[in-house]
């Protein structure tokens, strides 16, 4: 797998957004709206709020839209800021 998730086999060329909390209610629905404008999404959330139900229920979902499956990527973890 590549390191760098925005740039798909290929090069891809679009543009890619960082949705924390992915998981999520919020998260989940933006995840939808991300891809279904053509944007690649970086989902990053360590499920404390959440579950892998709510990742494979859009997965699920973007099939059922037609878009590509690998439209997301999941990162489990936390962003913070250390001083």
């Amino acid at each position: 797998m590549s390191t760098d998730v925005c740039n798909g086999e290929g090069g891809n060329s679009r543009g890619c957004i960082l949705v924390t909390g992915g998981a999520g209610y919020i998260g989940s629905h933006t995840v939808i709206e991300v891809v279904s404008a053509g944007y690649l999404a970086v989902v990053v959330d360590n499920l404390c709020n959440s579950s892998y139900g709510v990742i494979f229920t859009c997965y699920i979902f973007l099939i059922d839209l037609q878009l590509l499956p690998d439209s997301f990527t999941l990162l489990f973890g936390n962003l913070f800021l250390v001083s």
